[in-house]
C-alpha cells in the first residue's frame, strides 16, 4: 500500500461527502453488506488530471507510484491482463465502458487521465491551506462538479484476494478544495 497526494485536477464526478449504494453490475440491484440487510454505501470522486507530454499515465510521477504498487501487489503479472482494472482512465479514449460510454463523449475528461476514487466512508473536505479539524468543511454545498482539487490516498492492490478481479484501489482520505 502507498501513500499518495494527488496533482491538482479536476472534479468530474461524485462528491466526497456523499455517500450512494453499491450496486451489482449485472443485476443493478443494491449489493449488501455481510448481514445482508444494510446497504453497502460508499463515496466517490472521478478527478481528471491534465495531460502533459506523457503518452502513459504511468509516465508521471503519481502514475509512476501506483504503477509499482500494482507491481508488488501482482508479483505474477496480473496488472498485464487486459481484465485489469487499474482505475485510471483516458479521457480521450474512444473505447466505450460496460454501460457503452466513450470517455472522449464526457464533460471534463478529454485533454486527462481520471482517477475514479472510493471509499465505504464519507471524505474529509478541507479548503486548501485550512487543515485543521475545526476547518473541516461541514456544507456538501460548498463542492460542486467542476471545481479545482487535490486528493490524498492510499493505493493498494487486491493481490490474489479476488481470482477473478485484479484491481488496484485509490481509496481516498481528505479531499483539498482549491
Amino acid at each position: 500500500m502507498i501513500d499518495l497526494t494527488t496533482p491538482v485536477g479536476r472534479l468530474v464526478g461524485g462528491h466526497p461527502m456523499v455517500m450512494r449504494p453499491n450496486k451489482d453490475e449485472k443485476t443493478g440491484l443494491p449489493k449488501m453488506q455481510k448481514d445482508n440487510v444494510t446497504p453497502s454505501m460508499s463515496v466517490y470522486i472521478d478527478l481528471a488530471i491534465p495531460k502533459g507530454t506523457e503518452q502513459h499515465w504511468n509516465q508521471t510521477e503519481w502514475g509512476a507510484k501506483i504503477h509499482a504498487e500494482a507491481l508488488a501487489s501482482f508479483p505474477n503479472g496480473e496488472y498485464q491482463m487486459d481484465a485489469f482494472s487499474w482505475k485510471i482512465i483516458d479521457g480521450d479514449s474512444q473505447t466505450p465502458n460496460k454501460k457503452m460510454k466513450k470517455p472522449c463523449d464526457r464533460e471534463g475528461y478529454p485533454g486527462h487521465w481520471v482517477i475514479h476514487a472510493s471509499n465505504g466512508f464519507a471524505v474529509k473536505a478541507y479548503h486548501r491551506g485550512n487543515y485543521e479539524p475545526t476547518q473541516q468543511s461541514q456544507r456538501k454545498e460548498e463542492i460542486k462538479t467542476g471545481d479545482y482539487c487535490r486528493l490524498v490516498m492510499t493505493v493498494k492492490g487486491n493481490g490474489a484476494a479476488s481470482p477473478n478481479t485484479h484491481v488496484v484501489y485509490p481509496n481516498p482520505s481528505m479531499f483539498e478544495l482549491y
